[in-house]
């Protein structure tokens, strides 16, 4: 990975944009050609195979025949951190850009994230994203004008932590390459940018948020509705708790925030059980970080009125939290649905 900072004065910068691909060969193509298909054309593409046992392999291959721009790493199958990580370690570029190989973004995605980090002192930026059905996505959405918000670090930390306008998702933002350094995804876990995103912003003297969609998540289809595995998902507890730590360490005004987030890590898991009957076997810790934090969420004047009424309905149980939760879901579900049929 390039230690050199990116130089405010270089207008024209080498963008590498990293993409982990595994088995993913009907949406890999129109990733990479979408990326391909940018406004800005100095970049590298960085195509990480880990380790597919499809088509998805010899579909970069092919691709990489065509643009010099492409590269394709291949190594032994080790998870999306461990792939994402791989990639950026092999990045040559100033700035950095990460694009999940199953997603799409817009032909001036990387223009529109990039303009900010050459005209402020931001060392990250973050663009709006959509959540789209497999099949219905139209790339080609131009954002020339794109206005952006510039927030000092402080802001965007809290931000961050109360999901107010900038999301802990790896994809959909740039970096300044010497941000990583010292600092990798968990190899393993299904929540790797939780324990990542914010410590990433820390080190950020501002953060500029473009007010605009270039960024396409693409919900294959029957899993919009799908339940993951919400054992595994505790560990987003802990990353979070980990997160209300370093406030306490380093940002203390900002403990509030993080509690809010861990509240709202321990709902979102909660909306992942399937049945009202199978919240008994849920992990302890769960609720128990609920009912620890929802009084200081409800003191913390700034918490979003969502996560506040989240934290009050939780003295009625966990039940209604389920309740609520699900019906979020639902709307969450519907509105993708509809985004993608217009």
């Amino acid at each position: 990975m390039s230690t050199e900072p990116y130089r405010r004065d270089e207008a024209s910068p080498l963008v590498s944009v990293v993409v982990p691909v595994y088995n993913i060969e009907t949406l890999v193509e129109a990733c990479v050609q979408s990326i391909l298909g940018q406004s800005y054309a100095h970049l590298e593409i960085i195509l990480v195979d880990d380790g597919s046992t499809d088509r998805s392999g010899s579909i970069c291959e092919a691709i990489a025949q065509t643009d010099d721009r492409v590269r394709v790493l291949t190594k032994v199958n080790g998870g999306l951190s461990d792939a994402r990580n791989h990639g950026i370690r092999h990045a040559v570029g100033a700035l950095i850009t990460c694009v999940d190989g199953d997603d799409m973004v817009a032909r001036d995605y990387v223009a529109a994230l990039m303009r900010p980090l050459i005209e402020t002192d931001a060392d990250l930026s973050s663009i709006g994203f959509l959540r789209v059905l497999e099949g219905y996505v139209d790339a080609r959405t131009d954002t020339p004008d794109a206005t952006y918000e510039f927030w000092p670090r402080e802001v965007a930390l809290e931000r961050l932590f109360l999901q107010d306008g900038l999301t802990t998702s790896a994809w959909g933002k740039m970096y300044r390459s010497n941000a990583f350094d010292g600092i990798e995804y968990p190899v393993g876990s299904i929540h790797e940018d939780l324990p990542v995103t914010y410590k990433l912003v820390s080190r950020a003297r501002a953060v500029a948020v473009i007010n605009s969609v270039g960024y396409f998540y693409v919900q294959r289809r029957g899993s919009i509705t799908g339940r993951a595995d919400y054992g595994r998902r505790v560990e987003a507890v802990r990353f979070a708790e980990e997160a209300v730590e370093f406030c306490r360490l380093e940002e203390p005004t900002l403990v509030g925030a993080a509690k809010a987030r861990a509240m709202m890590e321990c709902a979102y898991i909660i909306s992942q059980v399937p049945r009202l009957a199978d919240l008994r076997d849920l992990d302890p810790v769960v609720p128990g970080t609920i009912r620890s934090y929802r009084g200081d969420v409800l003191r913390y004047r700034r918490t979003p009125k969502a996560q506040k009424l989240t934290a009050l309905i939780s003295f009625a149980g966990i039940g209604a939290v389920w309740s609520l939760m699900r019906v979020r879901s639902i709307a969450s579900a519907a509105r993708t649905t509809m985004r993608s049929t217009r």
